[in-house]
Formats: C-alpha cells, sequence, structure tokens
C-alpha cells in the first residue's frame, strides 16, 4: 500500500506545488500521432488508417495540431 502512495505523491507533487500550469498539457499533435492513430492502425483496415493518416498530415495538423487538447473543440476540426 505504500508503494501506491508513493506513486501518487510523485504524480500529484507537482500539481500541489503549483508547477503545473495548463500549458503543459498535451496538445491535439501529440496525442493524434502518439495514441490515436496508433490505436487506428491496430484497429481499422490499413487502407483505412492510412486514409485517416493522410487527412490528418493534410488537412487537419496544419489547421489544429498545436491547439491544446482542452481547447478544442469539433468545430475547429
Amino acid at each position: 500500500m505504500e508503494a501506491v502512495r508513493s506513486l501518487v505523491r510523485d504524480l500529484l507533487e507537482p500539481i500541489n506545488n503549483g508547477r503545473f500550469t495548463p500549458e503543459n498539457a498535451l496538445n491535439l499533435e501529440r496525442f493524434v500521432e502518439e495514441s490515436y492513430l496508433p490505436y487506428v492502425s491496430r484497429q481499422k483496415r490499413p487502407s483505412t488508417s492510412q486514409g485517416y493518416r493522410d487527412m490528418w498530415n493534410r488537412y487537419l495538423k496544419p489547421r489544429c495540431g498545436y491547439m491544446r487538447m482542452r481547447e478544442f473543440r469539433t468545430a475547429d476540426g
């Protein structure tokens, strides 16, 4: 149980000490390229996965890839 408490303390320390700021939050580009597209490549056909990747790179990434996840709205995409 103490091991879990130690992990939780380490995780919450930046928040509790005021070192975590909203600017450190995950941006859309990082989420899509590190989480969403790898998920799609495992779950969908290769042609579908490639289509999603192409659409992301050509249209969405330049327009909204810089946005923080918490700021992104459907209309932005």
